[in-house]
């Protein structure tokens, strides 16, 4: 029997039209995925791009934080310009990041940077913008911004600031305790400094910041990776810490907290450095008497000292510090101090391998003496005389006072100190005391400039809990026994 004709309209498949239909739906959705494929590609490329121009901003804003590069005065070597690399960029300066042997990229990148100080210059605003073409053709840009102080955070307020720790890595990639002018020899390991006006030069360990060698002859490096061979010079291997700070001299008829901060006035030369005078001299000396042991003996010490100057171009407003005898002609002075620097060789106080060796002792300046060497002036109370105040405060407000706080007494030293500074005023004044910092007040202040009298007469650090600084609102932080030793920090 043959199958009726409705059975077979029931089994025929697909017709042709339907097939059609089902493959143009089909083509508008791949055509979707494909656009979409397409933008998620771009995006894709763009973050990319945006990451790399990123990771340049912050290469470019951490090397001007850095003062990586650093000039010196060919009149006055070794001693420190003001960050003259921090400045905006130019034709000849900005950068230009594109695909190269050592450099892997899909885009040619174009750091450019703005660098606008305050008006006091004591800070300048940065602006980094790294812009580059995306495949598209479209222009992009990322930007940073910020504030670069022109002094080192650790010694925020010029001489007023206590030193970082040891441990703690600055600028140049070394510990802070190596003088910021020191040049690091070939293998960073090592740094060589020339306390002015010495003629030989110190090498410093860049990880602890301690005095590792003393040379004499040959020549200083000026470089970064030079080779003690190259400089024709002889070392010898000492252990020793660095002892180091500024000077500077306030006539007004009445210093105060805020002027001597940032005096002008002229300085006055501390006694030179003659180890073959009798007695020989030295600008800094050291009463060892109540605090070294008996055995191995007193500590050893050698001391520099050099008035100096910072100047500012009256036309490109950079700044050069520079010995005081430098010509002032096209510049404007803004500062002038004493920079000095110890060289303190500490003892084995307790016969003990596993402790570190110290020293202990009381630091003076000592006064030109010599009209050979300069001004002669005397330390004493009346108005033709001068009186010495020392910067000291608790700095890191845990109602203590450690060495690096710049105490009477130094006790238990056991690395380096900087920072330890000075001012000098009129013998019938009062060293000017301050309260601690409060950045949250109205005015706002950022710096405990307090003052401490320590020659002739020597008094032991203390706080101010308001401006009278005297009776209940004074508290001593100095231990008055001398054999009680003090934290570093």
């Amino acid at each position: 029997m043959k199958p009726s004709t409705a059975a077979r309209s029931k089994a025929r498949g697909f017709t042709l039209v339907e097939a059609l239909i089902a493959l143009l739906v089909l083509a508008f959705g791949m055509l979707a995925v494909a656009g979409f494929q397409t933008t998620l590609s771009r995006n894709s490329d763009l973050a990319k791009q945006r990451t790399e121009a990123m990771r340049l901003a912050q290469q470019k804003m951490e090397s001007l934080r850095a003062y990586a590069q650093v000039a010196t005065s060919s009149s006055t070597p070794h001693v420190t310009n003001y960050t003259d690399d921090v400045i905006s960029s130019s034709s000849t300066t900005q950068e230009t990041h594109a695909a190269s042997s050592t450099y892997s990229t899909n885009a040619t990148y174009l750091t450019t940077w703005t660098a606008t100080s305050n008006a006091a210059n004591t800070e300048k605003w940065l602006n980094v913008n790294v812009a580059w073409t995306d495949r598209t053709g479209q222009s992009q840009s990322v930007q940073l911004l910020s504030v670069i102080s022109k002094f080192d955070p650790a010694d925020i307020g010029t001489l007023a600031t206590g030193p970082g720790g040891i441990s703690v890595r600055k600028p140049k990639n070394r510990s802070i305790n190596v003088p910021y002018p020191a040049v690091t020899l070939s293998g960073g390991t090592q740094s060589a400094f020339q306390p002015p006006p010495s003629t030989g030069f110190y090498v410093f360990d860049n990880v602890t910041g301690n005095v590792v060698k003393s040379c004499t002859g040959g020549t200083m490096p000026t470089s970064d990776g030079a080779t003690l061979d190259s400089t024709g010079a002889t070392c010898s291997d000492i252990f020793a810490y660095l002892l180091s700070g500024y000077v500077r001299f306030d006539t007004s008829a009445n210093p105060t907290r805020n002027t001597i901060d940032n005096t002008t006035d002229t300085t006055l030369p501390l006694a030179a450095t003659n180890a073959a005078s009798s007695p020989a001299t030295t600008p800094i000396s050291f009463d060892f008497s109540n605090f070294s042991p008996s055995n191995p003996g007193d500590p050893t010490y050698t001391c520099f000292s050099q008035r100096q100057k910072t100047l500012r171009h009256n036309s490109t407003g950079v700044e050069t510090t520079v010995a005081e005898t430098a010509s002032e002609s096209g510049y404007l002075v803004t500062a002038r101090f004493v920079a000095y620097a110890c060289i303190v060789a500490p003892v084995d106080h307790d016969s003990n391998s596993t402790t570190a060796k110290r020293w202990w002792g009381e630091v003076t300046l000592v006064p030109n003496s010599d009209s050979a060497n300069g001004t002669t002036w005397s330390i004493g109370t009346t108005s033709s005389t001068w009186k010495i105040c020392r910067f000291s405060a608790d700095y890191n407000v845990d109602n203590a006072i450690a060495n690096s706080e710049h105490p009477l007494w130094y006790r238990g030293v056991t690395g380096a100190l900087d920072s330890q500074n000075f001012v000098v005023i009129t013998g019938n004044n009062s060293c000017p005391t301050d309260v601690a910092a409060n950045p949250l007040g109205s005015p706002a202040t950022y710096v405990n400039n307090s003052t401490a009298s320590h020659q002739p007469t020597g008094e032991r650090s203390f706080q101010c809990a308001n401006s009278s600084c005297s009776g209940a609102n004074k508290t001593t932080l100095e231990p008055s026994t001398l054999s009680t030793d003090l934290t570093m920090e």
